[in-house]
């Protein structure tokens, strides 16, 4: 899988588990980040060189991979899920501000 129509995920507005690992994703749709009830994303193993900030709006986020991708970097507003308690990733960038930092201190990189 290289692309995901926008409309794909519009129709599953419940999913809570989404694993897309090890494909050909470059980006990811925006409407991936209206899925309110998201606990488990893995996107890891693929092309991706950034994550959205829109990766805050995943409230519900529990648990989050995103390694073997380009990544060159992670959004400050990752640091506003409160409810994420484990990242995989190669890498961890520690978020500049310190509201950011107060609101990730149950995140864990693996």
């Amino acid at each position: 899988i290289s692309d995901i129509a926008e409309e794909t995920l519009r129709q599953v507005p419940l999913l809570t588990t989404l694993k897309l690992r090890a494909n050909s994703l470059s980006r990811l749709p925006d409407s991936l980040f209206s899925l309110a009830q998201l606990k488990v994303l893995d996107v890891s193993s693929n092309r991706l060189t950034q994550i959205s900030a829109k990766v805050s709006l995943l409230r519900m986020l529990r648990s989050l991979n995103i390694a073997n991708n380009k990544l060159v970097g992670i959004p400050n507003s990752i640091g506003y899920l409160d409810e994420l308690d484990s990242i995989t990733s190669e890498f961890f960038v520690y978020l500049d501000d310190q509201s950011s930092m107060h609101h990730s201190n149950n995140v864990q990189n693996h």
